[in-house]
């Protein structure tokens, strides 16, 4: 759709941190989804494991983290142009990139201080 949206999402249970972020796409196939990973850690170093993509996708990326500390900062990793970067005091935070497709892409950020964090990386067929 083009135009101003509405993204909906509803809570139901628990009280955790939650992150909410959209990317708008055009050109990308809406039926066929590329090759899509995730990981789990702690630290100032953001990982996304590799996956496969061609040269003519993209390649996205989201991370999540808590943030207690008000000065933290998120860099994203050689070759990535960043989308978007959100935080909130005691809340959580995120960013999201992109990246070309190649045989082998993953990608990485930096952050100021040591956190928890999730990742996901996920390839963007095109029409």
């Amino acid at each position: 759709a083009s135009g101003g949206n509405t993204l909906t999402f509803t809570i139901t249970g628990g009280t955790g941190r939650v992150l909410l972020g959209a990317v708008a796409l055009s050109g990308a196939h809406q039926s066929t989804p590329g090759n899509t990973d995730s990981a789990t850690g702690s630290g100032t170093a953001i990982t996304t494991p590799a996956i496969s993509s061609g040269v003519t996708e993209m390649v996205l990326d989201f991370v999540q983290f808590g943030v207690d500390d008000p000065a933290q900062t998120l860099a994203p990793g050689g070759g990535q142009t960043e989308l978007f970067e959100l935080a909130a005091v005691n809340q959580s935070a995120g960013a999201s990139s992109w990246k070309a497709g190649a045989a082998s892409v993953s990608t990485a950020w930096t952050a100021s201080s040591s956190v928890g964090w999730n990742s996901v990386i996920t390839g963007v067929l095109p029409v």
